[in-house]
């Protein structure tokens, strides 16, 4: 899981880095790399959770 954390700090400075952005532009640049993360970071827990789900069935 260390990409999953990685790729969580980021999403936090990027959030941080929202905050401080000096323009629109730079603003929806971060956006839309933290959506990307975003969506990596929920299949890999989507994942996770089905193998989860499949280890306590057994």
């Amino acid at each position: 899981m260390k990409g999953f954390e990685k790729d969580f700090e980021r999403m936090k400075s990027i959030a941080l880095e929202m905050e401080e952005a000096k323009s629109f532009e730079e603003t929806m640049k971060l956006f839309r790399e933290g959506m990307k993360l975003s969506e990596k970071c929920k299949k890999i827990l989507e994942e996770a959770e089905l193998e989860i789900e499949e280890l306590a069935r057994n």
